[in-house]
């Protein structure tokens, strides 16, 4: 049965993750006694991560859910029940496996026998009355009793089920009970109630199941309920609006819609809601609910109301760098009587990442100006407004977006972050960023700079224009070692703004800024294009740059031109790239850019395991053993080892196996014996599998014999026994290297006395010496070959007794014709005496005697 469950399962050892746990059969079926042609249901439920399958076997025989009188099912709470349809006499062994890959399978065997009517013992149990189809419903909310009356001895215990699964009633709150006359007891019925119910009757002697009643849940019967409260509501004209009307009641109500307006009455749908669409006059609706129980109505009255009107042609006026005025008007038709109030909300456009927040909400009383003043604002900056309506049923739509900007302003502050860098022994890169708050565009900048002497003579204005918008000046022509002051004013249309603190530096040589915002994207799946900013100063002295790529397996170096992007090729599958880049000046190095990661895809592995070897261990296993590759090889994730095998002679795979790729052996089962086989490796990764590794052909073991065979013996003496046989006959996958020959006393049967290796199938002959007279001993042949030992086959002899020694005879003369003869022996088991008389040499007479008898009288000599 192992070695079927084995080829049934294609049990798989394979590297289990730690969360990972082998299946453990916690509730085993239980093994019982039932009657013939009966209902019967098995139960198996088993732990384990990920959770298990299971098959159910009978006799060995797997069930399959074709079998229209056999059907298993798993339930949502990892229970497996078999159900058997009309049980057929005898007994069987219903197994459960419960595998999921991890480990070995569970296995859980009970035994059920099936008796008839009439043989059944007494007090079996009995199940006299079970649930009824006549009543097939409970009513909701009432209680019900479904009735399971079992008598048996001793008591049988009672246990209900529902869909097929076990009821436990501890689960329901006390909503659920079981009587003490095993009815089940529904204490208030809920709708999850519905279902199949059925009970089984269990004692020591064997269980009865009750026939399955299926009972569905109906609603007791109720007058209509309308759950809205009457309504006064009111809509905005033209607009549209839905009424709900939720019901309550048994059989469910109909429900009908009567709407009346001030020149229609008429019905609408009969539906839960109903949607009265662009509506311009007042209205009221009635929904009505009935049922042959009682009625119920509600009133909802729809009043028609009016948004304020909406303001038209906003316009801007009188703008400058911190205020303007904003103008509107209304349309000529209509009157601003219907406005509590107008809402101007406006934003900033130019701020980043504002999100189209309305940042500035402001309410404008009613009046007949229609302007509004606005002062506060930012120089140079681009604001939206827009304008609305108020009044207590709404906000009207809002009029002509505007986009204005207010007027340029000299900068309220000056350069942020200056900062300044040596090139060489004559020059300076002087870096900076825009004022926080321009008031407008920077037109250029005021470089003002010196030396950090009394004598002011020497000190020096430059200007830099902000066409480019680079942030960035080389200062040159100063003098080597000698201390500098420096500062610097941003400028616009209108005027120049604040200088920025003074900066003191010292000339001297220096080297170039490190490249800034390296990026790297793959273009395909084995190149990286990288691609990065020149450095923020000293890029005038640099050379070229040099590129640092590390990978799993090293590093390297590439230079490069003053370009600043390259394309990087033939990168590893699978692999974590980190690259940063220096820039080179005549002398010196930055320092490294920001360092970016880029990792490659799997792809198929490049070489299958190495140092295959496989050896047969049994007629039906091989063992095989192999190593990785090298990991450079993997490319990708390892999930698998994929084992192949075949028949020589065969060109279908037949067996085809995936195993962990952590482990380096396996044993492979369920082949044919005495059969030639080629078996290759593939390793699998997560994106696909290597070639197969060279084949490599190995014969499983023969079978042992296991015909019978005659054995026979001829006693040679007291001592010694010849035993012959015959050649068992073998099948094609059989095969006999030899023999082995064992004996035994049969009073001592546990203790060998003696054993013969022969190492010919055709030596069928052998001696057993040193045998004890008068002993029963039980012979052995078992033939072996390469994978152990074959059936025995088995004869029982007994050795003859030793031959008894002469007796110790006295004979006297009584008379000239008689004698008298007696005599003594040591020897035991005697049979016979033979009595001899001769005279000179001649002889006369010979008498047989009985082994007891110890005197004999010779007359008529």
């Amino acid at each position: 049965m192992a070695r079927l469950l084995l080829l049934l399962l294609a049990v798989i050892i394979i590297g289990a993750k730690a969360q990972d746990k082998s299946p453990i059969i916690k509730r085993p079926p239980k093994s019982t006694i039932v009657l013939v042609r009966s209902n019967i249901f098995v139960s198996c439920h088993a732990d384990g991560t990920p959770s298990p399958s299971y098959t159910w076997l009978i006799n060995d025989q797997v069930i399959r859910n074709t079998d229209p009188y056999k059907k298993t099912e798993t339930f949502y709470n990892g229970i497996s029940q078999l159900r058997v349809f009309a049980i057929e006499q005898g007994s069987s062994n219903f197994t459960c496996v419960a595998n999921n890959g991890v480990g070995a399978p569970a296995i859980a065997v009970a035994k059920i026998i099936a008796i008839s009517d009439e043989n059944k013992p007494s007090g079996f149990p009995i199940i006299k009355s079970g649930p009824e189809t006549g009543n097939d419903y409970f009513m909701l909310g009432s209680r019900n009793e479904i009735i399971c009356n079992a008598v048996g001895n001793p008591k049988p215990k009672v246990i209900w089920e529902k869909n097929y699964m076990q009821i436990n009633v501890t689960e329901h709150q006390g909503r659920l009970i079981i009587a003490e006359n095993g009815s089940l007891i529904i204490i208030s019925a809920i709708a999850s109630d519905y279902g199949t119910y059925g009970c089984l009757a269990q004692n020591e002697l064997g269980s009865h199941f009750s026939e399955r009643v299926s009972y569905y849940v109906r609603e007791p019967n109720r007058p209509p309920t309308i759950k809205q409260s009457s309504q006064n509501l009111t809509v905005i004209r033209g607009r549209n609006l839905r009424l709900n009307c939720t019901v309550d009641g048994h059989p469910n109500p109909s429900l009908q819609w009567i709407c009346v307006n001030s020149t229609n009455n008429y019905s609408m749908d009969s539906s839960l809601f109903i949607t009265l669409r662009n509506l311009i006059a007042n209205i009221s609706c009635t929904c009505k609910a009935s049922n042959y129980y009682g009625q119920d109505s509600r009133y909802f009255a729809i009043a028609i109301v009016d948004l304020p009107t909406q303001p038209i042609n906003l316009t801007a006026t009188n703008i400058t760098s911190k205020s303007i005025i904003l103008y509107w008007q209304l349309r000529l038709h209509q009157l601003s009587t219907n406005i509590d109030q107008y809402i101007l909300s406006y934003q900033v456009l130019n701020i980043i990442n504002t999100g189209n927040l309305w940042e500035t909400v402001i309410s404008i009383g009613q009046d007949d100006e229609l302007q509004y003043f606005i002062p506060d604002l930012l120089p140079a900056t681009r604001y939206q407004f827009n304008l609305t309506s108020v009044n207590k049923y709404g906000q009207s739509p809002s009029a002509n977006g505007i986009i204005i900007t207010t007027a340029d302003d000299v900068p309220s502050t000056y350069p942020l972050n200056v900062m300044i860098y040596n090139l060489n022994h004559w020059s300076i890169e002087v870096k900076w960023q825009p004022p926080a708050i321009p008031n407008g565009i920077i037109t250029e900048y005021a470089i003002k700079y010196g030396t950090k002497i009394v004598d002011q003579s020497g000190n020096k204005t430059i200007t830099v224009s902000n066409h480019n918008q680079s942030n960035s000046a080389v200062v040159s022509n100063l003098m080597n070692g000698t201390a500098y002051w420096l500062t610097i004013a941003a400028k616009t249309s209108v005027g120049r703004g604040p200088f920025a603190p003074t900066i003191d530096f010292v000339v001297r040589d220096g080297a170039p800024g490190r490249p800034r915002n390296l990026t790297a994207t793959l273009v395909s799946k084995w190149d990286a294009q990288l691609k990065w900013m020149k450095p923020s100063y000293g890029y005038s002295i640099v050379q070229n740059y040099q590129i640092i790529v590390n990978n799993t397996y090293g590093s390297k170096s590439i230079k490069t031109d003053k370009s600043e992007t390259f394309l990087l090729q033939s990168l590893l599958p699978y692999n974590n790239y980190t690259i940063f880049i220096y820039a080179i000046a005549n002398t010196t190095m930055s320092q490294a850019s920001n360092i970016v990661v880029i990792s490659t895809p799997p792809k198929k592995p490049s070489q299958p395991p190495i140092h295959v070897k496989a050896i047969a261990i049994r007629p039906n296993a091989i063992n095989i053993t192999w190593e990785l590759p090298p990991p450079v090889t993997f490319n990708g994730p390892l999930r698998w080892i994929r084992i192949f095998a075949r028949e020589r002679t065969d060109n279908i795979e037949i067996y085809i196996i995936k195993v962990s790729y952590k482990i380096t052996s396996y044993t492979y089962t369920g082949l044919k014996p005495n059969k030639k086989y080629l078996i290759s490796l593939q390793v699998e990764n997560s994106v696909d599998h290597s070639d197969r590794s060279p084949s490599i052909a190995v014969k499983t073991l023969p079978e042992p014999s296991t015909g019978k065979f005659q054995i026979r013996s001829i006693a040679y003496n007291a001592t010694c026994v010849k035993i012959s046989w015959d050649k068992p006959t073998l099948s094609n996958s059989q095969t006999i290297d030899g023999y082995t020959v064992i004996w035994y006393k049969k009073s001592t049967i546990d203790t060998k006395e003696g054993e013969l290796k022969l190492n010919s199938i055709h030596q069928t002959t052998c001696y057993l010496y040193n045998l004890q007279p008068s002993k029963s001993y039980v012979i052995s042949v078992t033939p072996y070959n390469v994978a152990g030992d074959g059936v025995a086959s088995v004869i029982e002899i007994k050795t003859p007794a030793l031959p008894p020694l002469p007796p110790n005879i006295t004979a006297t003369v009584q008379s000239a014709t008689t004698i008298d003869v007696e005599w003594t022996t040591t020897s035991k088991e005697v049979t016979h005496f033979f009595l001899i008389i001769s005279r000179l040499n001649e002889l006369s007479r010979i008498t047989k005697l009985k082994g007891f008898q110890k005197f004999f009288r010779f007359n008529n000599l």
